[in-house]
């Protein structure tokens, strides 16, 4: 069943209520049909497309803002992708990815990642290196630990970390002063920890059941 992106907005639309989708920008189905005039394509839905990776031709969409890429059978993500330059949200859930391209922190205009049911265990340092990052959400990966440079997202707004391989706080949460949610639930991080963080972030949501 195709994802949507229809959904996958609207989705986000409900997470955070100041993003907005201008809905005069056609949504494409079809990499052959948005290459046809690429320079006019803002956003394209290839999820649920039996990818294995991601096509070379998808380059040539250079003013591309939104990639909606899940529910393939992608297990990385091409170092070049940050010749999209004009991308703001990538959405790659439910895929087989074990790493993430350093080359993401050349994304000057990224505001969004879901990585959510993959199979990460680690996040590269060079993420931060994307400052317009208000939101990741990496749920359902094997993460064990996080960037120790992360304070450097001072954008960052939302962090989904739920059910992965945490035993014990990333000492680089403490740093997200602007953090608004951050959603901990099922790891094994001590409840001391958590209680503590509370307090360093009083204006932050955390949930950790």
């Amino acid at each position: 069943m195709k994802i949507s992106a229809f959904i996958l907005i609207l989705s986000i639309l409900t997470l955070n209520s100041s993003y907005s989708q201008d809905t005069s920008e056609k949504i494409y189905y079809d990499l052959d049909e948005a290459l046809a005039n690429p320079s006019e394509v803002f956003i394209i839905d290839l999820s649920s497309d039996g990818l294995t990776q991601l096509p070379s031709e998808l380059f040539q969409l250079t003013e591309l803002k939104k990639l909606f890429i899940g529910n393939n059978e992608l297990t990385e993500l091409p170092e070049d992708i940050d010749k999209l330059t004009k991308l703001e949200l990538v959405s790659a859930s439910y895929n087989q990815i074990e790493s993430l391209p350093a080359s993401l922190g050349n994304l000057k205009n990224l505001k969004r990642i879901f990585f959510e049911n993959n199979l990460l265990r680690s996040i590269p340092e060079e993420i931060t290196n994307a400052e317009q990052l208000e939101f990741i959400s990496l749920s359902n990966n094997i993460l064990r630990s996080l960037p120790n440079n992360l304070a450097l997202l001072q954008k960052l707004e939302w962090l989904d970390l739920t059910s992965n391989a945490f035993s014990t706080l990333p000492e680089t949460l403490k740093e997200l002063p602007n953090l608004k949610r951050l959603k901990l639930d099922m790891n094994d991080i001590p409840k001391a920890q958590i209680d503590e963080l509370r307090s360093l972030l009083p204006n932050c949501s955390i949930s950790d059941w």
